[in-house]
């Protein structure tokens, strides 16, 4: 990335410190952790990293704290802080944390700062540029698709889908009316969301997501998932993994459908992977809407850390079919993960699943039990699982050299599009 080296700016990441991970082999509490680990490491890679702003709410305090450490010899800023501190106090410790990381890091450079959510952005600086993603679904955008009451079961309760829906219209408040933020998006389904809302085109960039296989040499799994997986040769195997079993996820639709395909005599295997091991009662939720006499069928087990998920996809690939059943995804990392190393991978027909958008019209079904019954059906008689296009294509889009590139051309094109409007200013 030579071409990158003239550039003078350097990134400062701002995320929650909640979801700062302590090790780097994770299951990551939100997509939006992942894709940020990707961002601090390509701007590490490429010597364009100025330091870490980890915010955390303390609702104990009257006035914001930093505190100071370092990790990997780079300097990391804690800001405690809470909503009822008045605005300005926030902006001048927001401001301090940034004046101080590139002190310390590279003190002639342009600061942009990339914040992993707009919830800090009314509170960023003027003359520093900065950048956001979009990660999760906006309130809004749920509710115009499906209804406020669905929203309310989606985001887990009325009060949180309300506040939530607040704190969404702020950050797009802040987007409109300060001219040194910029987006970095990699949805179009986010994007055509907020470009209704008044967003300028010209200050979206979009990123390729930072989808980067891993090379697996040593296969971690648990022993009832390697006794599970072994299927008899008239078979066939369904998976589906999620971090979070929710509304999104509509894992009741493919209970309900996976059991109309037993009943119809599709000789399936159904393992299913998500919440965490210490919050079962989702799973055991759906355990029990399963009829007796077919439980036998299913193993439904806690999210998988990735390194068991990259080596459960490694084991079946050309032998198990991934379906993805989700309601609303701004992207879907996960069903691609999965197509990419090898297992075929079938979504919903729906432009709300922003991950369909790759895969053909025939790895597609609409929401109707007898519809998916009927493809799956289809894909045993084919045995489509064995051969399919889908890795090969989607090789060709998502990789880390295609990420890389995006991502640093998008920091220096703020970099560029920043210094000139300074210029006019001045």
């Amino acid at each position: 990335m030579n071409k990158y080296k003239k550039s003078a700016f350097q990134g400062i990441i701002v995320l929650n410190e909640k979801y700062f991970p302590s090790t780097w082999n994770f299951t990551a509490k939100v997509g939006a952790t992942s894709f940020t680990m990707n961002v601090i490491d390509c701007l590490y890679k490429n010597n364009k990293y100025a330091g870490l702003i980890l915010y955390k709410r303390d609702e104990s305090l009257t006035y914001p704290v930093l505190e100071e450490k370092y990790i990997k010899n780079h300097i990391v800023i804690t800001m405690k802080f809470n909503f009822n501190i008045e605005t300005f106090l926030i902006k001048n410790v927001l401001e301090a944390a940034i004046s101080r990381i590139m002190l310390i890091s590279s003190p002639f450079s342009l600061p942009i700062v990339y914040y992993q959510t707009d919830t800090l952005l009314k509170y960023h600086p003027q003359h520093v540029p900065c950048c956001v993603t979009h990660h999760g679904p906006f309130v809004e955008d749920f509710i115009n698709h499906y209804s406020a009451s669905e929203s309310y079961i989606a985001f887990e309760s009325k009060e949180k889908a309300c506040h939530l829906g607040r704190q969404q219209k702020e950050g797009l408040l802040a987007l409109n009316r300060k001219e040194n933020v910029f987006v970095l998006q990699h949805s179009e389904l986010q994007k055509n969301f907020i470009m209704k809302k008044g967003i300028d085109e010209k200050n979206i960039f979009k990123i390729v997501p930072p989808i980067v296989l891993p090379n697996v040499k040593e296969i971690t799994l648990m022993d009832k998932i390697f006794k599970f997986i072994s299927v008899k040769k008239n078979e066939m195997l369904i998976i589906s993994t999620v971090a979070r079993i929710d509304y999104f996820k509509n894992l009741e639709f493919l209970i309900t459908s996976l059991v109309k395909s037993l009943d119809s005599g599709i000789p399936l295997k159904v393992l299913i992977a998500g919440d965490p091991k210490d919050k079962g009662e989702r799973r055991v939720a759906l355990i029990n809407s399963l009829p007796e006499h077919l439980k036998q069928h299913f193993l439904i087990i806690q999210t998988l850390p990735q390194n068991e998920l990259y080596s459960l996809f490694k084991l079946v690939r050309n032998k198990a079919t991934f379906l993805c059943t989700s309601r609303y995804e701004t992207l879907g990392i996960t069903p691609l993960e999965a197509a990419m190393m090898g297992v075929y991978t079938i979504t919903p027909n729906s432009s709300l699943v922003e991950a369909s958008m790759y895969f053909s019209d025939e790895d597609k079904f609409n929401y109707t039990p007898s519809q998916l019954e009927s493809i799956l059906r289809r894909i045993y008689k084919e045995k489509r699982y064995v051969r399919h296009l889908q890795a090969d294509y989607l090789k060709k889009i998502f990789s880390n050299e295609n990420f890389v590139e995006s991502l640093l051309s998008s920091f220096q094109l703020i970099e560029q599009r920043f210094t000139t409007k300074q210029e006019l200013i001045n």
